[in-house]
C-alpha cells in the first residue's frame, strides 16, 4: 500500500508485526533525565513497544502562563525511539499547572469534602463548565 511508505518506520514495523503489542505509562517529567536510559532499556528489555507519556505533564510542558518547554519532550521521544518504542502523546488536562489553577479557580471542583488547598496540586478535578469555557469558540 502506497500509504505505509509515508509512516514513521517505527510505525511501519507495527503494521508487519503479528504479537501483541505491549506498552506501559512512562513519566520522564517525574525523573531526573539521568535516568531515562534506564527506565527505557529496562523497557526494551522486557518487550514494551508503546509509552504513553504526558498526560500529567502540562505544567513541565507551560510552567507559566504561555511559556512552553518542550525541548524535554523531544529528548525523552526521540530516546524512547532509539530504543524503538513508540511514544503516544495524552492530552494533560488532568493536571493543570498551579497557575492556571490560581488563576481560574472557578474551572476545578470545590466545596464540601474537598480539602482547602487540593484543586492546586491534585488530579482530575477540572470543570468544564467553568469559567475558562467561555473563551472556547462558541461554534463548536
Amino acid at each position: 500500500m502506497p500509504w505505509r511508505s509515508r509512516l514513521h518506520p517505527s510505525l511501519r514495523r507495527f503494521l508487519v508485526t503479528t504479537a501483541v503489542l505491549l506498552g506501559t505509562a512512562w513519566y520522564p517529567e517525574q525523573w531526573p533525565e539521568s535516568r531515562w536510559e534506564e527506565d527505557l532499556r529496562l523497557m526494551e528489555a522486557a518487550n514494551i513497544k508503546v509509552v504513553r507519556i504526558t498526560e500529567f505533564a502540562w505544567s513541565r510542558m507551560e510552567p507559566s502562563e504561555g511559556h512552553y518547554d518542550f525541548e524535554w519532550l523531544d529528548r525523552a521521544i526521540a530516546l524512547a525511539a532509539k530504543h524503538h518504542i513508540v511514544s503516544v502523546l495524552g492530552t494533560p488536562t488532568a493536571t493543570p499547572p498551579a497557575w492556571l489553577t490560581l488563576k481560574h479557580p472557578g474551572n476545578f471542583a470545590r466545596g464540601a469534602g474537598w480539602p482547602a488547598g487540593y484543586a492546586r496540586e491534585s488530579r482530575s478535578r477540572f470543570c468544564g463548565f467553568g469559567d475558562l469555557s467561555r473563551l472556547l469558540p462558541q461554534d463548536r
